[in-house]
């Protein structure tokens, strides 16, 4: 590859802290290097692990990673009216998170959510999609780490203890 494109990776590791200076794996460079998804992914989802609030941050990630929820072509403003509902004004990863929420209460109360995303202009397959990409997420987390328990909160002492020990060289 050609040296600035080699460069420019060196550098986005050394922002997300997975790099020391001298260009070596940091602490938490190889934790993240343990783990199957691109870097930023893995911060998130190590930083919300230790932070307790993996649920929240699963939610975000998996959107990330689908289409839009959001069906634009025909969509009413009647349905636009229901979903602003929803929507939060801090952000639109926000707005997802609460619209995944509602949808998941909706169907654990045996609420019919194909016509409850209809009604608001909602793709309901995306919504599957973001349930399974969280499991896959989850079961990174407890495979290639083996620090999410079931109370899913990495403690922060016992995170970085890890992380220096898979530093180590032996």
């Amino acid at each position: 590859p050609p040296a600035t494109n080699l460069n420019e990776s060196l550098s986005f590791l050394q922002q997300q802290g997975a790099l020391k200076s001298e260009n070596e794996l940091s602490s938490i460079g190889e934790v993240l290097a343990r783990l199957p998804v691109e870097v930023s992914l893995g911060k998130l989802l190590l930083t919300a692990a230790v932070m307790g609030v993996l649920e929240p941050a699963l939610t975000i990630a998996a959107g990330l990673n689908i289409q839009s929820v959001f069906n634009k072509s025909n969509c009413r403003g009647e349905e636009l009216q229901i979903r602003s509902l929803l929507e939060s004004g801090k952000g639109d990863l926000v707005t997802l998170l609460n619209i995944y929420e509602e949808w998941s209460q909706k169907k654990s109360e045996g609420v019919n959510t194909r016509k409850w995303c209809k009604k608001r202009g909602l793709k309901e397959q995306q919504f599957y999609e973001i349930s399974k990409l969280k499991r896959q997420f989850r079961q990174i987390l407890k495979d290639h780490l083996k620090l999410a328990g079931p109370q899913e909160t990495i403690d922060s002492e016992k995170f970085w203890k890890y992380a220096e020990r898979s530093g180590r060289r032996d």
